[in-house]
């Protein structure tokens, strides 16, 4: 039940543009021309209740989208964790998923040193990555995707992301 002021609030602003990063499995993704994901079901559900419309604008990765919401050039973002700097320019909702952070390692690899760990350019993991283990070489990648393609090529010791995109 929306009170009073959400009311207004929905009169006023119907339609809600947000980052749509393609590329985010299990959240966001892209398979056969639609748009699908836990954060799209989710969008789904709010917008049945409230009657906003949801209106995706694509971006090309998480960072980007990120700097489009912080800009206003969208309204909303989906699947990002708090971190102090977000929070300077955003607001959070209460997280509708849990998501651990997860290291993944190649079979019978031998790790070298300084290790070379892959993220997501803009994953909440990288200021933790870069405080608590500065010997650690962070190569940033456009997505998961690729994060794991360069684990799979020998190029990193390490890829680190959430449980459910590594799933």
């Amino acid at each position: 039940q929306l009170t009073a002021e959400e009311q207004q609030y929905v009169a006023r602003h119907r339609v809600i543009t947000w980052a749509l990063e393609e590329n985010r499995p299990p959240f966001l993704y892209v398979e056969g021309g639609k748009i699908k994901g836990i954060s799209i079901a989710y969008l789904d559900a709010i917008s049945k209740k409230t009657g906003l419309i949801f209106k995706p604008q694509p971006v090309a990765n998480f960072a980007d989208g990120l700097n489009a919401v912080i800009e206003g050039q969208v309204d909303i973002m989906t699947s990002m964790r708090p971190t102090g700097e977000r929070a300077v320019h955003l607001g959070f909702t209460p997280p509708f998923a849990y998501n651990a952070g997860v290291f993944l390692f190649r079979l019978n690899s031998q790790p070298r040193s300084p290790l070379r760990a892959g993220i997501e350019q803009g994953d909440a993991a990288l200021i933790y990555l870069s405080q608590r283990f500065p010997d650690m070489k962070i190569i940033q990648a456009a997505d998961n995707e690729e994060v794991i393609s360069l684990l799979e090529k020998g190029l990193l010791d390490v890829a680190v992301m959430n449980e459910a995109s590594a799933d």
